[in-house]
Parts: structure tokens; sequence; C-alpha cells
């Protein structure tokens, strides 16, 4: 009997030593802390965390940087493996070790060091370009003539698309146009337009029928969603909703992208067929024109920070407008469009608040000039998010607002206090 006990405790104290002797060198409450980091980040068990340390205490170049690189890998080693679930579950279950994982990182970091060069020098050159004060659209055309610079740059995007924030701003899109369409979002809209007009006092029971009945009829539609910028499928698979996806350059392999310029594209009559010529790079083909008052929601993920210039940028809200479903001023309960924007920091870096002046509220009292009313603003993890519905309008009341001398300047915080067209 003693002697199956001691074959049975021998290997757990024999592991209990290594472990001990691993980290005796890392001060007590050094491996107390990267215990604790390793095992909430990674959401692992305490003996696996601890089995970690050792390992990442093994790793130490030498004994005088040993504490010092402990910390600062094993927080890198946190961060990293945090937002790869892929590499974490490797480590987990044995199919890779801790110096396999800090060479992944060391690879990633490289990589993310090029793609960012990549981005930053193709905007660099997008701004270099000296535009003509008579055309908003002047020199674009030129600016995408350079099929090898828009290539790196898709492969480029699409990787920053992988990245969890950006994938935030995906998911909050593709929320909205959901709840604003199956849910009651549109319903509360109405309810909200309906209050802000009366100002005082209760909506009336017949309105407030009529926006229930608009309400359940827009839960029972198709959604028809254009993801403009699209770096592939973003939004497939959705219930409910029919995308159609643009690009400059989109990547090979997705073939339900359309190679488009969105501020090129040709706005038909309502009710006119898409015009769509091959390509002898891209599947999809090349999407030249689309027709008015069609589309249920318009999404602008990242795009509006790719444009060099302001109005360039007011130019792409202009033409979401005209595509976007818009009822007649006289029907208040007919569909309307949803225009989905989500933008980096580059926007602004505070909240919304009616009480503070901002970039961000300079954007939205823009936007709102062109034909709709803001829904919805959050600040997501690097970004904003922003939903606007369209504002009824009569043709001429839209050509007016839309016309390109009118148009408001959507500045990014770099180019505050200087004019760039």
């Amino acid at each position: 009997m003693l002697r199956l006990f001691l074959i049975s405790f021998t290997p757990r104290v024999a592991f209990s030593c290594k472990l001990h002797c691993a980290s005796a060198a890392l001060p007590p409450s050094l491996c107390r802390y990267l215990r604790h980091r390793l095992e909430s980040d990674l959401a692992c068990s305490e003996a696996r965390a601890s089995m970690l340390v050792a390992e990442l205490s093994d790793l130490a170049p030498d004994a005088g940087t040993r504490n010092a690189f402990c910390r600062v890998q094993g927080e890198r080693v946190a961060r990293g493996l945090q937002r790869d679930a892929p590499l974490r579950q490797a480590l987990l279950c044995g199919a890779v070790d801790l110096r396999e994982v800090l060479s992944n990182l060391d690879q990633h970091a490289i990589d993310a060091k090029a793609m960012f060069h990549t981005i930053q020098g193709h905007h660099a050159r997008l701004r270099s370009s000296p535009p003509d004060p008579a055309r908003v659209s002047s020199g674009w055309a030129d600016l995408n003539g350079d099929e090898e610079g828009l290539k790196r740059y898709a492969e480029a995007a699409s990787e920053i698309s992988k990245r969890q924030w950006t994938q935030m701003g995906i998911d909050w899109c593709a929320a909205q146009a959901i709840d604003f369409f199956h849910n009651d979002g549109f319903g509360r809209h109405l309810r909200k337009l309906a209050l802000k007009k009366l100002k005082k006092g209760p909506v009336p029971q017949a309105e407030r029928d009529a926006i229930l009945a608009a309400s359940l009829r827009e839960q029972s539609s198709t959604i028809q969603l254009l993801d403009v910028g699209s770096c592939g499928s973003l939004f497939s698979g959705l219930e409910g909703v029919e995308v159609t996806a643009l690009d400059l350059c989109p990547l090979e392999g997705h073939s339900g992208v359309y190679h488009s310029d969105f501020l090129a594209l040709e706005v038909g009559p309502p009710g006119s067929p898409p015009l769509v010529s091959p390509h002898p790079k891209f599947n999809a083909g090349s999407l030249r024109r689309l027709p008015a008052n069609q589309w249920d929601v318009v999404v602008l993920s990242l795009v509006l920070s790719y444009l060099p210039r302001p109005l360039l940028r007011a130019s792409m809200v202009a033409k979401a407008r005209r595509l976007l479903r818009s009822p007649p001023p006289t029907n208040a309960f007919g569909r309307r469009g949803l225009l989905l924007i989500h933008e980096t920091m580059a926007l602004d870096t505070r909240v919304l608040s009616p009480k503070h002046p901002s970039n961000l509220r300079t954007w939205v009292e823009a936007i709102e000039s062109l034909g709709f009313v803001l829904v919805r603003h959050t600040t997501l993890k690097r970004s904003h998010a922003l939903a606007f519905a369209v504002r009824p309008l009569d043709a001429a009341q839209l050509d007016q607002l839309l016309d390109e001398e009118s148009l408001p300047a959507l500045m990014l915080r770099r180019e505050m206090g200087c004019c760039s067209d």
C-alpha cells in the first residue's frame, strides 16, 4: 500500500518541485502577478498558468535580465493570445510551446509594422495629390491608377478587417441594420420624430397605430445592403439581408465583390437595372451604375478616412443619400434608408456630446445637412460608429442639398485648422 502511494505521489512531487525550481529565481510577487495575468487573460487553470511562468523563466537569456524579460514577455503573451484564439488554443492543448508562441508574436509584429507602413504610405500618396478647386473629385481617378499599390493596400486592409476592433464595427453595423428593419428600431425612430414634432403631450393613438403598422411591415421584408469599400464578404450569412459589395480593388478569391469606384459610380433613375461590365481580373465584374432610391442600408466602414480630402468624403455621403430609399415628405411612415458609418479615432477622440463642441459633432451636423437624421452613436474600441436615417425630401430639395458646390467639408482631426481643398 505504501509503495503504491509513493508511486502515485512521486510524479506530483517532481512536477511541483520543477515548477518551484524554475520560478524560484523570480520574486514571489512577480510570479503571482504573471500567474494571475495568464490565468485571467488565457482563461486557463492556475496550474497551467504556473507551468507557463516556469517555462517563461527558463527562456530568459540570462539571470541579470530574467525579471524584466519575464514581465515584458509574459504581458506580451497574455495580450497577444487574448487576440489570437487559435494560437491560444494551440498553446493550451500542447500543440505549440511558449518559445513557438513568442516566435509567432515576433513575426506578427513584423507583419503588422509592414502593413502599417503600406497603409500609411498609400494614404500619404493620396494626400499629396494637388486638387483642382473647381471640382470636388478632381484627380481622384488618377490616384487610383496604381494597380499594384491598390493591390498591396487591399491585402493590408483585409488583414486589418480581421482585427477585433474592426470586427466589432462590422458586428455593430449588422446589428443596427437588423434592429432598424427587423426589430422595432424603425418604430422607435418614428415615435421619436413624432414626439419631437409635438414637443408636448402624448402621440395620438391613430398615429401610434400607424407607426406600429409601419414597423411590422418592415419586419417581413428583405434588407438590401450596399457595402462600400468591402474587404470581402463581411456581411454574408445574415438572415434576411441581401448584400451587394463593391471595392476599388477586390481581393482575389472574393468573387462576390464588384470592382467599382463609388465616387465615379453613376446613379440611375429609380427602378433602373444596375450596369455591370466584365473585368479581366475580377470575376464579379465592374459595377458602373446603380439605381437611386433602392437601398435600405449603405455601410461605409473605414472608408471615409481613406479619402484624401474633406469634400470627397462629403461627396461619398451625398451619393449614398441618393442611393438610399427615401419616401416623399407626404409619406411620414414610408420605408427609409439607413446610413451606417464606422470610422477610426482619426475622426475624433471624444465622445459625442451636445454640450461640448467637437469634430464629431461637426460631422453629425454636416451629415444631417445632407438629408439625414442621427439615430445612434456608439464609441467602440478605437473607433466611432454612427447610424443615420434618411430624412424624407422631394427631388428638388434633395438636389439642392446635394449640389456639389454646397457640400460641407468632413475634416479629420489632422486637417483641423488647415484647408485641404
